[in-house]
């Protein structure tokens, strides 16, 4: 799918962060996913220790893939100022209009992913269910940070032709 938009006129997806973006948010997705549905399909019964093991490793595999594409966030910022034309109205755009909403994106995308993992790490071992509500939560806050994100990625298309 990010190959579609990696090939294109507009110098905002003509980069890693495209592949970055779409694979991080595949692998967030999943992670949260696959947590609330073994979370949900469990009924309120303990979950093993074993199972309660690898749904932390899960959770921690969705943090390294928020946290990758935060790493590389400068990189593609700075690609995108040392670009052409377009390229640069696409880091001005981002750096302006979108930026308070790049900031909100964040904040609820890695607000979310910290409370899944403080949720299986500090209450799993602790309490005989793990709160599904929890879970819900940060699934809800990671779909709208990377609704806003999905947003700010088509917006920040700048063409460099026009047509």
């Amino acid at each position: 799918m990010a190959s579609i938009y990696s090939s294109s006129i507009r110098p905002a997806w003509d980069s890693g962060n495209t592949f970055l973006a779409f694979l991080g948010t595949t692998i967030l997705f999943g992670a949260l996913g696959s947590v609330a549905f073994i979370i949900q399909g469990s009924k309120g019964n303990k979950l093993s220790p074993e199972l309660i093991s690898v749904l932390k490793k899960i959770s921690l595999a969705g943090i390294a893939a928020l946290l990758i594409q935060l790493v590389y966030l400068p990189v593609y910022y700075s690609a995108l100022s040392g670009g052409g034309d377009a390229a640069l109205a696409s880091a001005q755009t981002l750096a302006g209009t979108y930026a308070p909403m790049m900031v909100i994106r964040w904040v609820l995308s890695v607000i979310g992913a910290a409370l899944l993992v403080y949720t299986l790490f500090k209450k799993g071992n602790t309490t005989p269910a793990i709160p599904l509500n929890t879970v819900y939560l940060a699934f809800a806050l990671v779909l709208v940070g990377e609704f806003l994100g999905r947003y700010i990625f088509y917006a920040s298309a700048v063409s460099i032709m026009v047509g």
